[in-house]
């Protein structure tokens, strides 16, 4: 169909992110008329033929120490969340990074030290046996693109569970 002077047509499209995202995690769309068209020739440098979406993503990796323990010792498990995507994560809300950690295959054989749940960034809670975490992300590297959470489980002196704390 014609566009009829002063008239305006809108096309709208959508992309599905691929999951996991192995490109350079930015997407780039630009859009390009005939040449003498328009603003947008091949080539045009005008910021108006160009959307770039960063894409979010993060990882989390999870360690304890000691690697072993004795009933009625300590273990200190740490969560390291890290920024691999090209845009920040808010403080709070929808836009902020999470991680939920069932501490069932613990409580069996130990509990969970109140108060001792800490992060570099964020909130971190412990509610009926699960720890949550939600906070901000900066994108790397700069300072705030991981952030670190630690918490503490103590073995019962006398383990009656499964001997394991998973």
């Amino acid at each position: 169909p014609a566009i009829m002077p002063g008239q305006t047509i809108t096309i709208t499209y959508s992309v599905t992110v691929k999951d996991p995202d192995t490109g350079d995690k930015v997407l780039a769309n630009t859009v390009v008329t005939p040449p003498g068209a328009s603003n947008c020739p091949t080539g045009s440098a005008d910021p108006a033929c160009t959307v770039t979406t960063p894409v979010r993503s993060y990882t989390v990796g999870k360690s304890a120490a000691p690697a072993a323990v004795l009933q009625g010792g300590v273990v200190t498990y740490t969560v390291t969340v890290t920024n691999t995507g090209t845009a920040a994560y808010a403080a709070t809300g929808a836009d902020s990074a999470s991680f939920s950690d069932a501490l069932a295959g613990v409580t069996d054989d130990g509990a969970y030290v109140a108060g001792s749940a800490t992060a570099t960034a964020g909130t971190v809670s412990e509610n009926g046996g699960t720890l949550s975490w939600s906070g901000p992300l900066a994108v790397a590297p700069a300072p705030g693109s991981t952030a670190t959470i630690t918490y503490q489980v103590k073995v019962d002196a006398t383990d009656t569970g499964d001997l394991s704390l998973t």
